[in-house]
């Protein structure tokens, strides 16, 4: 995720095993979002084609389509509308070299492509094909050296190729032949929606040089209809005797051709009567694109659960589903409270209450046992709702004749008295196969938790096959706030603000954006948030527990609101077994192939429901931590001499480019002179033990500087690009430090007349139409402003700038305005999408505007935006992947809306967040009160574990590791400064140069050194600090705001005047310039004194 990417491909979720059902009896079941199958009349089937896995089934079953969501007919081509056999040696049939790779060549039956240079892609003659019905993309090749391959599309409608229309192919690369087959306009729109004219076939990643590809054939194969169902929505979380609820599904034909009409019959179970719709009713006929809503009304008389069926009588594919239909008892509970410690005990009505003096839960005793758990916290002396669950758990398993949902009512309780005091649940049910299925819920609660601690248990008395079995799960707002919600948090993947939906396209668009069941590998921190009016409602899990003793990553579904169910309230479910073995993405049961189930052995799932008066959205992270632990960095892969060895090496050798005595920002890249990454090596260069090390060090930066004299003068020594964290440090360690300060006024000069009247920058996409898209011009994010106004606090702390001060402080006032941290990537990722980067630069800013005024307000400030990265952090360890714990997520959203970050560690995102909590570290000292050096350090040991140890690229690390594949992104390795900036910080030496703030009366002075500063005082008269730095070593200072300075003293010797300290031949020096800045060049010992006197 580098500024400077030249392409990117989109991500296709692949199919690994599809659940196919077929046959009139196949009914599926939906509770809380779950498809679920209790009578169906023919057995599942598993899936091993490659048409299966992606998305188009060889029978006559329905399947569920990870990128729908839904469950849909099979794709059934209906003839040809482009093809391209390759059979004749030598003719390309209009195929086209156009970039990066050799002529094409046609022999022995393939189209054979060579990439020979960067962002290799070549084109298809000229084509004209209807995308809503010429859409399946068949294909057969094999490739090596590449990852996949790409195709870009332009139509009649949007006729320019950009990343909105571009289709990822995940080709093996291999050497092995493999036929696939795509839906093209299932993954893109533009292609459905348009008429396509050019196709390109990009080999990917962009530099893959060396890489072959060889297609046998491809063809282009016209779509015939296609129905689709939508989840059944169940219009109330909980329904109770005399209340109406709607069921309500919609069938869409996603198809290329037009879908006959069909009938449709409704079952409903006893006790549910109808009162609007009829039984028997029929679908119209579907041209391509439409869809038909189906909508019931009844009335429940019982309080017993039940489940309603919706016949689908489609030619030659019928299909059932239905929805529980979730009846519970009424209840009108008594207002129980007691101001100290945790008691349990049963009401005057049976119901059973675990309560402390501020959470409560309540189990409802109905007919048949206790069918609902209700979640409230105290406020304003009275008990508050804010969730519930119902039933508390269900089996999904297989029976005689299909998947059976089976509800279980706990019959029995066992309450246990103490602090903590716990309710233990037990119950049974046997499916119709004979095996019954035991069920321990327990639920704990201690006199001072803000959490009640959950264990669901189910142990089956014979091997079985299990879809599911669900654990705690909240309807979070149900009869309550609603499915309104003032924030709402999924770690990795949603971060919601009120009247937004989660699985929304304003991050991502389709299929990217459909996320409710995630591969467990996106979720950063393992948990699911609500706030509403003060309140927070969170489930919270350790995703390493083993459910089974050996399984880990019990599975959640998030829906808020519950755009699944179609309720109002807040899908917050965890189940078992995992995604993606058993469970398809976006599925809520066991879609790709069913769990078996051990006689005797138990199934377990931990969790936290988290209940608390606060509005804060990220107390839930905090009590995640608090729970499970704020994790350990992980292991060092080598010790911190040798990171600073690769460090050397990289800007020594691996990235250095003699021929422009420079280096790259991305290995393989055009490299420039980038003053900065001379800084980094000059710094690691006084850092290293070995005399050659150092003396290599050193001699490669002088070089460079002598080059960037020659070439672009002293004031270049100021150059600030090339960073990805800024600092003005370079020409303290380097020199010419009196040149670079005009350089540096003009720069911040140019970003205050870019600020806006209210403090703000806005997003300015010019005439860039793909970063149009990206948001309206003048679009607000918090990443926008704090990004400058960082960078004109720390030059107005560094020089006194009365301007850079004023603008860097409306900028934060500006600031305050905003919660959620957004929009500072906005050269490829939407304004709107949450960004960790936009977290690092808002403490970078609240942080500097507390070192200028010594307000704890700002410091408080930057705390906050501290809290709000930890979401994009991984809280958790894989022993496959070591460089999880603290990895980090970039956005939660895409790039250009069509690349998703979810499950991708950009660490370099990470490190500048790293880089500016040391920052706060350092300037809050005692007053921080989060552990935040532990989480920077967990972010650099992440990163060195991603690091290069090897050439190419040796001490370069990646700009991408995918998660799922445990790789990093191929030839596209950063140099090392983002990584060493905070590793040499953490081992106690800075990096950016030490600016301290001295105060007499109403004068301040400002020293500004290399070296770390301490004991520093200012009479007016006399300013006296001590330097620590490297014996021997040579930098440059500057002094502001002491007026007539008379001389410069270091270690008792005096400095002499001199009329540049950059001559030939000043080892040492002072200068006072005119604006009265004082500039000094000195010799350091280990432990200096200066003083300066006026």
């Amino acid at each position: 995720m580098t500024e400077h990417r030249q392409s990117s491909s989109r991500f296709q979720p692949t199919r690994r095993r599809v659940l196919h059902w077929s046959g009139v009896g196949a009914v599926a079941v939906l509770v809380n979002g779950f498809f679920t199958s209790p009578a169906l009349a023919s057995s599942a089937t598993t899936a091993t084609t490659a048409r299966a896995r992606h998305g188009l089934s060889a029978d006559s079953g329905w399947e569920f389509d990870p990128a729908l969501g839904l469950f849909v007919q099979p794709a059934v081509s209906t003839g040809t509308a482009i093809s391209w056999d390759f059979d004749t040696d030598g003719d390309t049939e209009g195929w086209q070299a156009a970039n990066g790779v050799a002529p094409l060549e046609v022999a022995d039956g393939v189209l054979r492509v060579t990439v020979t240079g960067f962002d290799p892609y070549f084109f298809a003659p000229p084509v004209e094909l209807a995308g809503q019905r010429d859409r399946l993309l068949r294909i057969r090749a094999r490739g090596t050296g590449a990852d996949r391959l790409g195709l870009y599309f332009a139509t009649v409608e949007s006729p320019t190729l950009a990343e909105d229309k571009n289709i990822r192919i995940d080709l093996p690369m291999d050497g092995e032949f493999h036929e696939l087959t795509l839906d093209l306009g299932a993954l893109n729109q533009h292609w459905r929606d348009g008429t396509v004219t050019t196709i390109r076939l990009d080999v990917e990643p962009a530099a893959s040089e060396g890489a072959v590809l060889e297609i046998d054939w491809l063809r282009v194969e016209q779509l015939g209809p296609r129905l689709a169902a939508s989840i059944p929505g169940v219009s109330r979380g909980s329904v109770r005797p005399g209340e109406s609820l709607d069921l309500s599904t919609t069938v869409s034909n996603v198809g290329g051709d037009a879908a006959a009409a069909f009938p449709v019959h409704l079952t409903l179970p006893d006790g549910v009567e109808l009162t609007e719709g009829d039984l028997e009713t029929s679908l119209p006929s579907l041209a391509p694109g439409d869809e038909a809503a189906l909508r019931w009304t009844a009335r429940v008389t019982t309080a017993t659960p039940g489940t309603a069926t919706i016949e689908l009588r489609a030619p030659d594919a019928p299909f059932q589903f239905g929805a529980l239909i979730p009846a519970v008892p009424d209840a009108d509970l008594a207002d129980h409270w007691s101001a100290h410690g945790v008691k349990v005990f049963r009401d005057e009505a049976g119901h059973v209450h675990l309560q402390n003096p501020t959470v409560r839960l309540v189990l409802l005793e109905g007919p048949s046992g206790y069918s609902q758990g209700r979640i409230d916290i105290r406020a304003h002396k009275r008990w508050r709702s804010l969730a519930t669950s119902q039933p508390l758990t269900w089996v999904l398993a297989r029976g005689t004749t299909g998947p059976e949902l089976l509800p279980v009512v706990p019959d029995h309780a066992t309450l246990r008295r103490g602090d903590p005091a716990s309710v233990l649940l037990t119950g049974r049910v046997r499916d119709s196969a004979g095996t019954t299925w035991s069920v321990r819920l327990t639920y704990q609660l201690g006199g001072d938790d803000a959490f009640v601690r959950t264990s669901y248990e189910v142990t089956p008395d014979r091997d079985s096959d299990l879809l599911a079995f669900r654990a705690a799960s909240l309807t979070a707002g149900e009869r309550s706030f609603g499915g309104e919600q003032d924030m709402a948090l999924f770690p990795g993947l949603e971060w919601l603000v009120a009247g937004e939906r989660s699985s929304s396209t304003l991050d991502a668009d389709p299929p990217h954006n459909l996320r409710p069941t995630p591969h467990p590998l996106k979720v950063t921190v393992p948990l699911m948030a609500v706030v509403k009016d003060g309140a927070l409602v969170s489930l919270q899990w350790d995703t390493n527990q083993t459910w089974d003793g050996v399984r880990r990553h019990p599975t959640p579904r998030f829906a808020s609101p519950n755009w699944i169910d179609g309720q109002d309230n807040h899908a917050l479910t965890l189940f078992v077994p995992d995604v993606p073995d058993f469970v398809d993405e976006n599925a809520g049961w066991a879609t790709a192939t069913p769990y078996r189930a051990a006689a005797g052995r138990t199934l377990r799932v931990e969790a936290e429901i988290v209940a608390e008066a606060t509005g804060d959205v990220l107390r839930a992270v905090e009590h995640w931590y608090a729970v499970h632990g704020l994790p350990a960095p992980a292991e060092k892969p080598f010790s911190w001499e040798e990171e600073l060895a690769l460090v050397r090496h990289a800007y020594v050798t691996s990235y250095w480019v003699p021929e422009v005595k420079g280096w790259p920002h991305v290995y393989g890249w055009e490299p420039k002179p980038f003053v900065p990454l001379a800084a980094v090596l000059q710094i690691a260069g006084l850092l290293a033990a070995d005399p050659d090390e150092r003396a290599a060090a050193f001699g490669r930066v002088r070089e460079f500087v002598d080059n960037v004299l020659e070439v672009n003068g002293p004031d270049a020594l100021g150059d600030l690009d090339g960073a990805h964290i800024t600092m003005f440090h370079a020409p303290f360690y380097l020199g010419h430090l009196e040149a670079a300060l005009p350089r540096w006024r003009e720069q911040m000069a140019e970003l205050r007349a870019t600020q806006w009247e209210d403090g703000s920058w806005r997003f300015d996409p010019g005439d860039d139409p793909a970063r149009q898209r990206l948001g309206e011009p003048g679009a607000e994010g918090s990443g926008l402003t704090a990004t400058p106004a960082q960078r004109l606090l720390r030059y107005a702390r560094l020089t006194g700038d009365p301007d850079a001060l004023d603008a860097g402080m409306r900028a934060v006032a500006y600031l305050e305005k905003f919660a959620v941290p957004r929009a500072a990537q906005t050269w490829e990722v939407p304004v709107h999408t949450p960004d960790v980067l936009a977290s690092a630069y808002g403490v970078g800013a609240f942080t500097e505007a507390y070192r200028l005024t010594g307000r704890t307000t700002y410091l408080r400030r930057a705390e906050y935006w501290a809290r709000t990265g930890l979401p994009f952090l991984y809280a958790w360890s894989d022993p496959e992947r070591p460089m999880l714990p603290y990895g980090s997520i970039p956005v939660f959203g895409a790039t250009a809306f069509v690349l998703p970050w979810f499950g991708r560690v950009v660490q370099w995102n990470g490190l500048v967040y790293a880089y500016f909590l040391l920052e706060l570290v350092d300037a809050g000292g005692r007053q921080v009160r989060f552990p935040w050096r532990q989480v920077a350090e967990g972010i650099v040991v992440s990163a060195m574990h991603q690091q290069r140890t090897a050439e190419p690229a040796k001490g370069g690390y990646p700009d991408v590791w995918e998660l799922r594949e445990n790789v990093p992104i191929k030839n596209v390795d950063i140099n090392p400064e983002g990584l060493a900036k905070p590793a040499i910080m953490l081992l106690g030496h800075p990096v950016d140069v030490q600016t301290v703030l001295l105060r007499h009366g109403r004068d301040v002075a400002r020293l500004s050194t290399a070296a770390a500063v301490s004991e520093a005082a200012w009479t007016g008269k006399r300013l006296m600090a001590t330097l620590r730095f490297h014996d021997g070593a040579t930098t440059q200072l500057m002094l502001v705001g002491v007026p007539t300075p008379r001389g410069v003293s270091v270690d008792g010797r005096s400095l002499p005047l001199v009329d540049s300290l950059d001559a030939e031949g000043v080892a040492e020096g002072w200068k006072r310039l005119d604006d009265g800045t004082v500039l000094a060049k000195l010799r350091h010992r280990s432990r200096s004194s200066l003083e300066i006197l006026s």
